[in-house]
């Protein structure tokens, strides 16, 4: 999952087009990146 983090912040649309299941993944890490700015303040 590292390769995938390392690209999200680049490249989102990319994954979204292989697959539905990667795209859900993208958005939940996504979804997860964003918790953690607003925990940060």
């Amino acid at each position: 999952m590292k390769w995938l983090k390392l690209f999200i912040p680049h490249q989102p649309i990319r994954y979204k087009l292989l697959t539905p299941k990667l795209d859900l993944i993208v958005k939940w890490e996504i979804f997860n990146k964003i918790n953690q700015f607003d925990e940060l303040g």
